[in-house]
């Protein structure tokens, strides 16, 4: 079946068939649409609404005026976007409003032609995504021209540029803005705006309107932009409105005007910026928003436009009947080509336009299964996926998921150009995969686009596969780096820069495309004449062969120098045709010469038009690469032309008028063709694809007319007309070649350069640089959400100062570190430099390797600048010999002197004692636990029993629905082997527990249980969370009111006590009590979005960092036993304890429990507000409920970290003593793992972000 029509071509419809539905009315009968006459038909204009003819409705207005209604009668004289006007006064598209008239449109060959721009958004919210973290460093070199980081914000007051969120600040733009050290031509602009910026309640809903409406705050945000721009390292911005003017997005009536007006002191002040100056807008694909843009002023302000070619459907089409509820696909080619065509009516040059693509899928829930074709209905969107984490969007690195896991394959539909995959019986999701988009690039080629844009990059799969699809069908026109190996061991890289060459535009294009200077494209420059019958300011054009249809106009690229042109020996008419000295001919016309007369039989001579081929003087004159490959030609002798070429040149093309109005002549009527003849050495330097056009732009219609134009994509040679066909009654034929014009430079990489400086530096003595340094490089105290918190270098690491390594050195040695463990961007000569120095020394450190340990491991210990921090944790935490030995160890196997520290087994930590009372709190999790609390204040105890809302063990989930997908998808386990390892692995399990339960798994609560045991009894005292016989130090919220806790929280029906009534708990189950309310925001069976599966040993060990009545998070017999003797077998048991209680600040850390827990947090602290109230309006006692809470998490996550820190130190020292003096390769290896281990354990800590924000 084929997709629905085009949603453009219903909505044009709607109007004229709402008019003929209701053809017949009357004063008690209105009209739907239209006035009311008295003759009792519908209609608008004069002829119905005028008001002695109307009875009803009669102050309706037509859109537009199809003619002769007048201003009084319409709402606009002509049709937004210049759409056509039907005769019943409605704006459309379709052949009913348009009749025959067609919107000309660009046409270049899909063979040739090449975008100068491939666009990427990156989202900065990708990593803290649930699953599928598409890393930045994940984004393949050379695909993208420029990448727009989404989103920042601006304050809605002050009008001061800011970033979204704190982890955009400390690392995301870092890490994206880094990837220009790799990629030399990468742009990367900083994206304002977005669909959520303008929505009802956003505080920033009226922004943009605000700044386009005022000057002064048009000053503030450029202002705060550029200054963001530098201090961010962008290159430029991109403003994503949606939408000026639309009242439905907080849009006013003057956005039209102003936003243009806005735009262009904007881009005047960013071009003083000396670089940052890259400005681009995004359009929507819809006419109803488009209609809001002037589209035609804005063209002339901006670099491109980003079209969201895409989200043409979705489940906002429900409600609309002329579209409704059916499948059908968000990236419909036939309906892209409508949307495009709204840009080809206003004149919009074709190469400011970028296409968008989607690298997600528009699902939707069938309302029948049997019914999963195009057309048929649905019910609603797509269930949610674990990580999109959205009804109707999944991402193309789920839907590659799907496929693998289901062994399901999508269907092709090659019109519309989409995907459809169908699965779980009744889910359908369109998208696009290689295939597809390759029908979409070629699209966007046949038209001419400058280029490409995709939302979003971070939707990718782990390996970029999307992206390097999108890489190999681009087909960019410059791709930055070719890596090409080592030249006599010097690592080399190509970088290859295309030069558009000058040609002339094709007849008329001056007025048809009134937004181009002289119909020149964009980036290019009409050439003014420098010859000596020039006048001031006049340009060169020529009107040969456009028979009174406009003229060429000759356009040369910008950025390539303009050369230096005009017209020789016109001598007053009585030409006789030259070029100067250095000068090539690249046209002529004979129209206003004498000599001769006027027939083209006895027509001899004509005016030349020519340009220098080089500028400067002397020895130091180069050639203008614009125009290297006329440079390389000449034509043949004038006006006896029959000749042949010589002196090593071929014949190219051979033409009786050469470049235009040079008609060769034998002195009888026998046409004589001009050879132009080449000499083309260079493979990079050739006219390509070479023929003859008659029929291309402006000019005569009639039968045998010619028109002398090329199409868009190619240069013009000659002209005259092919003698193998009819030869042209009026006007003349063009020779229109391509071109291949590039210069590819070979030289040194710059950065292997500084990396093997850095390297050997490094290897001639591998210890860190002096302490203050590194303090400087790690004392960030980033709150790091994917894992460890950095603050500085421990003492005790032996840090030698030294003045050799220099603080650049190390800062080189991290990005090549940062380099090495990323495949997708890592260039030729580095990875050769890292195998020729480092593999000989550590055999271990081949890239294959190390790549291999790493795998997922790399988030974790990421920082303020990338992976940076991860480069400094080797060098000065590591070390490459104990780096090798881990590597040894975990990837090869083990061998002399290693120590593998392996994943433990999962029951160990919670074996406990059961004569050791610190273990009796602890109990094992059932479907709800239970609690008795106890506290003395003075010589009153108070206290009471806990029972925590009831919850799904791990094996209760359900296994058949979505939801399975999510909890048992992400199974969260302790760190693989490796001492050094500290990156939890989140396994899929889902196929596992279909099988059967899982073994030594909990459902892990975020918030321990025992915190409201814990809080009450610390809450009475007033005093913060603290170690066990260590003075509690006092909260500073004072004591709370012990019958908060004894009466107000366990009152029935307390919660029902409040007036007005509070919200439903969080998962709306009806709870009697408030202390019932506190528990299920830690999670229950109706509120479960918070739970995850984690390994049983984790959750113990986790459990016992909380109690306050626990201090021996692993057995300390075994602790004592393992880390006092010198046999490697102890120490591993030893260094691996260690290593697993630091990692539950990875687990605690990661930014899906981050997330969760700040979630649970913030819900509880909400319940406790509540609960405040109540008890004020029981007891008139006001109880400071939440700023009590508040105070004690703060002290229990701080007293979490220091536990952890604690007990690192304390069992890494009595390692370190006991193989302190063991010189085998054991020793050093335990001694550096433990410098390692203790690198990260003394930097631990508990991301507290977003849990205390106001309630």
């Amino acid at each position: 079946m084929l997709f629905q029509t085009s949603i453009l071509f219903l909505l044009s419809l709607l109007p004229s068939i709402v008019v003929v539905q209701a053809q017949s009315c009357s004063a008690s009968n209105p009209c739907k649409t239209g006035c009311c006459s008295k003759f009792g038909f519908c209609g608008l204009g004069p002829d119905y609404c005028a008001p002695k003819i109307c009875v009803a409705n009669c102050d309706r207005k037509a859109e537009c005026d199809p003619g002769g209604y007048g201003a009084a009668y319409v709402n606009h004289t002509t049709c937004p976007l210049n759409v056509c006007c039907s005769k019943w006064g409605f704006c459309g598209l379709t052949q009913e409003f348009c009749g025959n008239k067609k919107v000309t449109q660009p046409s270049c060959s899909t063979s040739f032609h090449k975008f100068e721009r491939v666009v990427g958004y990156y989202e900065g919210w990708a990593m803290q995504r649930k699953c599928n973290i598409f890393n930045p460093e994940k984004i393949p070199l050379g695909v993208y021209t420029h990448l727009n980081y989404a989103f920042a914000t601006i304050d809605p007051k002050t009008f001061e540029v800011l970033p979204a969120s704190i982890e955009d600040q400390q690392d995301t733009y870092d890490r994206v803005t880094w990837l220009k050290k790799r990629d030399p031509d990468l742009k990367v602009f900083i994206a304002i705006g977005g669909w959520t910026f303008n929505d009802e309640g956003q505080p920033t809903r009226n922004t943009f309107s605000n700044i386009a409406n005022n000057p002064s705050n048009q000053k503030a945000f450029i202002k705060s932009l550029i200054s963001f721009l530098s201090t961010y390292n962008f290159d430029g911005v991109d403003l994503d409105w949606e939408y000026p003017e639309a009242p439905d997005r907080g849009g006013i009536g003057a956005d039209y005007d102003n936003f243009p007006k806005f735009l262009s002191n904007l881009k005047s002040s960013l071009k003083a910026t000396g670089g940052r100056d890259g400005l681009s807008v995004t359009l929507p694909a819809s006419y109803w928003y488009l209609q809001h843009f002037d589209i035609k002023k804005l063209a002339k302000i901006v670099d491109f436009f980003n079209v969201m070619s895409y989200d043409l459907h979705g489940v906002w089409d429900m409600p609309n009947k002329w579209v409704g509820p059916y499948l059908n696909a968000h990236t419909n080619l036939t309906e892209i080509k409508d949307a495009l065509d709204l840009l080809w009516r206003n004149n919009i040059p074709y190469d400011k336009v970028n296409m968008g693509l989607a690298f997600y899928g528009r699902g939707f829930t069938a309302a029948d299964p049997k019914c999963l074709t195009p057309g048929c209905r649905y019910a609603s969107g797509s269930k949610s996926r674990a990580c999109s984490h959205e009804v109707g969007i999944v991402f193309n690195s789920e839907i590659s998921d799907i496929m693998q896991s289901q062994n399901v394959q999508p269907v092709l539909y090659k019109d519309a150009a989409v995907k459809v995959l169908t699965y779980d019986t009744n889910q359908w999701v369109a998208f696009d995969d290689e295939e597809t988009l390759g029908l979409k690039l070629n699209f966007a080629k046949s038209k001419c686009l400058g280029g490409v844009m995709v939302w979003a990059v971070s939707h990718d799969t782990e390996n970029a596969t999307y992206s390097n699809a999108l890489g190999k069908l681009a087909q960019r026109s410059t791709t930055s780096l070719i890596n090409i190996g080592i030249d006599n061991g010097v690592p080399q890289y190509e970088r290859v820069q295309n030069h558009p060459q000058c040609k002339w535009s094709n007849c008329g294009e001056e007025c048809l495309l009134t937004s181009r200077p002289q119909g020149c494209p964009a980036g290019w420059s009409p050439i003014q004449r420098s010859d000596p019958d020039a006048r001031n300011g006049e340009i060169m054009i020529d009107d040969q062969g456009c028979e009174g249809q406009g003229s060429h106009y000759l356009c040369c690229p910008v950025e390539e120098g303009l050369p230096t042109c005009g017209w020789y020996g016109f001598n007053n008419g009585d030409c006789s045709p030259f070029c100067p000295t250095d000068y090539v001919e690249i046209g002529s016309n004979n129209m206003y010469c004498r000599k001769g007369g006027h027939s083209r039989i006895l027509q001899k001579s004509y005016q030349a038009a020519c340009c220098s081929k080089t500028v400067g003087v002397g020895p130091h004159r180069v050639s203008f690469e614009s125009l290297k490959l006329a440079g390389q030609c000449a034509w043949g002798n004038y006006p006896q032309c029959d000749t042949q070429c010589s002196g090593g040149t071929s014949l190219m093309v051979a033409s009786y008028g050469g470049t235009g109005g040079a008609f060769c002549w034998s002195g009888g009527t026998k046409f004589q063709n001009r050879p132009y003849c080449c000499n083309e050495p260079d493979q990079d330097w050739q006219y390509t694809d070479c023929q003859w056009y008659r029929d291309i732009g402006n000019g005569p219609s009639g039968d045998r007319d010619c028109k002398s134009g090329c199409p868009s994509d190619t240069v013009r040679v000659a002209m005259g007309w092919d003698r193998t066909i009819d030869s042209c009654r009026v006007g003349e034929q063009a020779y229109c070649c391509k071109t291949t014009s590039r210069s590819i430079y070979q030289r040194s990489d710059p950065n292997v350069e500084r990396y093997t400086t850095a390297l050997k530096s490094y290897l001639a003595d591998p210890t860190c640089p002096a302490d203050d340094i590194a303090k400087l490089k790690l004392k960030r105290q980033v709150n790091n959400t994917e894992g460890i918190t950095w603050d500085i270098v421990p003492s005790g690491l032996g840090l030698s100062r030294r003045t050799t390594i220099t603080e650049e050195v190390v800062g080189d040695m991290e990005d090549l570190i940062t380099e090495i463990m990323e495949s997708s961007s890592s260039s030729v000569g580095v990875q050769d430099l890292w195998e020729s120095l480092v593999v000989p020394l550590f055999p271990a450190l081949t890239i294959t390797n190390i790549r291999a340990w790493f795998e997922g491991d790399i988030p974790l210990l990421r920082g303020a600048r990338g992976d940076h921090l991860l480069g400094i944790f080797i060098l000065c935490g590591l070390g490459f010999r104990a780096w090798n030995n881990e590597i040894v160890a975990a990837t090869l196997g083990g061998g002399l002197g290693t120590i593998v520290c392996s994943t433990p087994t999962q029951t160990n930590y919670c074996q406990f004692d059961p004569d050791d009372p610190d273990h009796q709190p602890l109990r094992k999790r059932t479907r709800t636990s239970n609690y008795d609390w106890s506290t003395t204040l003075g010589q009153t105890t108070y206290g009471g029993h806990l029972v925590s809302q009831p919850y799904r063990t791990s094996n209760e989930w359900s296994i058949l629905n979505d939801r399975t997908i999510e909890i048992y998808g992400q199974v969260y386990l302790f760190p693989g082997p490796g001492c050094t390892n500290f990156v939890l692995r989140v396994e899929n399990r889902v196929a596992e527990r279909r099988n059967g339960p899982l073994e030594r798994t909990v459902t892990e609560h975020h918030v321990e249980l025992q915190t409201v045991k814990m809080w009450y009894e610390a809450a009475i005292q007033g005093v913060l969370a603290t170690e066990r016989n260590v003075a509690a130090a006092p909260n500073p919220a004072g004591r709370i009111d012990p019958t908060f806790f004894t009466v107000t929280l366990v009152h029935a029906n307390g919660p029902y006590l409040f007036n007005p009534l509070p919200p439903p708990p969080t998962g709306g189950q009806l709870l009697s009590t408030l202390q019932d309310r506190l528990f299920n925001a830690l999670g229950s069976v109706a509120n479960d979005g918070n739970f995850v599966i984690a390994d049983e040993g984790l959750n113990c060990i986790k459990e016992k960092l909380w109690d306050d009545r626990t201090e021996n998070f692993i057995d300390r017999s075994v602790m004592i036993a393992t880390s006092s003797t010198t046999d490697p077998d102890d120490a591993q048991i030893a260094l691996n304890n260690v290593r697993n209680v630091v990692a539950i600040m990875s687990f605690l850390n990661h930014p899906v429990i981050h997330s969760n827990m700040a979630s649970i947090i913030m819900d509880f602290r909400r319940e406790l507000k509540l609960a405040a109230r109540i008890h004020l309006q029981l007891t008139g006692v006001t109880v400071p409920a939440v700023e009590s809470f508040t105070n004690y998490y703060r002290s229990l996550m701080t007293r979490t970290g220091t536990r952890v820190r604690t007990f690192a130190a304390q069992w890494l020292d009595a390692i370190d003593a006991t193989w302190a003096n063991v010189n085998t390769p054991a020793g050093a290896n335990v001694r550096a793992i433990s410098a390692a281990i203790r690198t990260v354990a003394q930097s631990a800590a508990v991301n507290t972000q977003g849990f205390f924000d106001p309630v």
